[in-house]
Order: structure tokens, then C-alpha cells, then sequence
């Protein structure tokens, strides 16, 4: 591409791009394991609030042998859920790692749900080891925890979806979509307390904002903590936790920063999930809950967005190219 042309990817040319699972699964992977060697940068994420609305700016880089350097920018109103729209929407600007030009502007909604279930997956492949789960309890019936659910039935063989979400329809249109896209998984409406009980994983992904779990079952399971939130900061102290940057997920007011605010230490940390895909962290299955809070980094939607530009080739659908898009003030 010539130095001053710019590619606008839209949100229909991401999702079939992404369709290749394994293709996001090695992407996140690749931006984990890059963090773990010390070849990214993540500065802390900037926020706005305006309108009733939360936005944020997260740059980042990754400094391997595919460098890429961009910033994600996030506008999140809760209101529209009620409306029967999506929370948040999202897009990636993307700079040459070597001259700064900008080359690329895409819609970052489908690619940020993909990465968040992909790292939820990645997380849990490889704390389960041989031990592959059979059940999957989903609270939060939304568009991520659907993303949740495809990809740990890529790599797993689920049999049953628990479905918990405060608006029943919500819960039936989730059931209707499984049956028909995942026909191998039999879902069915729980309630908080059965799903914590009876699932082999437990996946929040709500919009709260204030823990709303007391305590949690005295039992080996694992919890996928998307939404950061839900459990109160007694369930972190008492739990095993495992998260994907320790100073990210320590800020913001997320259920851990909570948890180190309530002890005056991170201790209850155990590892992290960059460490637990190279080998340096081992993971051995507790008597207590596993806890997995991944703050989300923008680096994996960088690592994604990586992949999308390498495909998008040709003429394919629902890309624009800009000819000229930088000027130059010398004319």
C-alpha cells in the first residue's frame, strides 16, 4: 500500500474474515505470549463520560516480528441494551509502526468480542488440562458470552449450557440460537445459585458495575470473570485467582482492585495468563474456586486486527480504500 492510502474495513468484512476460530484463538495467543516476553506496550486506559455514555481510548503495541501500533476507542451506553441494541460499540485506528502514517480504520465491535472469548478460552484450555469440562454456566445473556460459549465448544466437548440473565426473553432467545447453531449443547434456564452449583465453568458477563455475588460454592470450578464486577471482593481474597495483567486488572474499581484495597495486598494472585501459556506459571487445580479476570488489553485486539489486515485483500466486500488520505504540509 503506498505510504499516504488508508484501508476502511467495515464490521460485515470483519466478522467473515473471522470466521476461522482457530485463526483468532492463535491470535490471541501470539499477542499473550508476546506480552509475556516484554514486546508490547499497554498505557493505561484513558476514559470519558458524556451523555449517560462511558468512552475509552486504549493504545497499545505489539513490538514483535509483525509490529502494530493503533489505539481502540470504545463507546459503551448500558441504556441500549434495554432498547434491544448492543452496550458498546468499537473502533481500531492503526498507524505504520515505522513512519506513523495512519493505514487503517476499522470497526472494532465484532473483533473486541471475539478477542474477549477467545482469551476466555485460551485461558481455560489451558488451566483445564486433561480435564475437559462438559458444562458451561452463561450469566449474562448477551452477545460476548455467546462468543464465550462458541469458542469453548470449538475446543471442548460441551454437552450443557446453563443460561442465567435477569430478562427471561433474553434467556429464550439465547436457547433458541444454541439449538439451532450448536445443536451437540442442550441449553436450559437456571438460576445463579443452581448454575454456580452444577457448572464445570461459570462465565459472567453482565453489565454490572458493583459486586452482586456474596460467596460462591466451596468447590473445584472455574470462573470466567469477563465482566470483573460480579463477585464480591471476600470471594477474590478466598479464591485462586489468575488474571491477565496484574496491574490492569488491579485498577478501575474491577471486583481484585476491590480485593487489594479490603487485604492491602495482591497475594491472592497466583498468575497470570501470559505465564500459564509459556510455561513459567503452573497451574495445579485448588480445592477452591479458579478465578479468571482478564481486564482485557488492547493489545489482543491489536494481534486480531493483524490477521484481519492480512486478509483483506482483492476486492473483497466492505473494504474502501482512501487514496491519498495523509496530505503533507508541504505542497
Amino acid at each position: 500500500m503506498p505510504e499516504r492510502d488508508l484501508t476502511i474495513i467495515s464490521g460485515p468484512a470483519v466478522r467473515e474474515i473471522l470466521e476461522d476460530d482457530d485463526l483468532v484463538l492463535r491470535a490471541v495467543t501470539d499477542a499473550y505470549l508476546a506480552h509475556a516476553r516484554g514486546q508490547t506496550q499497554t498505557p493505561g486506559t484513558q476514559p470519558l463520560y458524556a451523555n449517560g455514555g462511558r468512552f475509552f481510548a486504549m493504545p497499545a503495541s505489539i513490538e514483535d516480528d509483525r509490529p502494530i501500533i493503533g489505539v481502540k476507542w470504545v463507546a459503551s451506553f448500558v441504556r441500549n441494551v434495554s432498547a434491544g441494541a448492543e452496550r458498546a460499540a468499537a473502533m481500531l485506528i492503526v498507524n505504520d509502526a515505522m513512519t506513523g502514517k495512519p493505514v487503517a480504520i476499522v470497526d472494532g465491535t465484532v473483533i473486541s468480542a471475539k478477542r474477549t472469548a477467545a482469551a476466555a478460552a485460551v485461558a481455560l484450555r489451558g488451566l483445564a488440562g486433561t480435564e475437559a469440562p462438559a458444562s458451561l454456566a452463561l450469566v449474562g445473556c448477551g452477545p460476548i458470552n455467546y462468543e464465550i460459549l462458541r469458542f469453548i465448544a470449538h475446543l471442548f466437548p460441551l454437552q450443557r449450557a446453563l443460561l442465567v440473565d435477569l430478562d427471561p426473553s433474553r434467556v429464550d432467545r439465547f436457547a433458541s440460537r444454541v439449538k439451532s447453531e450448536l445443536p451437540q449443547i442442550t441449553p436450559s434456564a437456571a438460576s445463579l445459585d443452581q448454575a454456580l452449583e452444577e457448572a464445570d465453568v461459570v462465565s459472567f458477563a453482565t453489565n454490572a458495575t458493583t459486586p452482586y455475588v456474596p460467596s460462591l460454592p466451596k468447590r473445584s470450578f472455574t470462573v470466567l470473570h469477563i465482566s470483573l464486577r460480579d463477585l464480591a471482593p471476600e470471594i477474590i481474597a478466598g479464591a485462586y485467582n489468575v488474571v491477565d495483567d496484574v496491574e490492569h486488572v488491579c485498577s478501575a474499581r474491577t471486583s481484585v482492585h476491590l480485593a487489594e484495597q479490603a487485604t492491602g495486598t495482591r497475594d491472592f494472585i497466583r498468575g497470570t495468563i501470559p505465564d500459564l501459556l509459556n510455561g513459567t506459571f503452573r497451574y495445579e487445580r485448588p480445592d477452591v474456586p479458579t478465578i479468571v479476570s482478564p481486564f482485557g488489553m488492547a493489545i489482543l485486539d491489536l494481534a486480531v486486527l493483524r490477521e484481519v489486515l492480512a486478509h483483506s485483500t482483492g476486492d473483497r466486500k466492505g473494504l474502501i480504500r482512501v487514496e491519498n488520505f495523509s496530505d503533507s504540509v508541504w505542497q
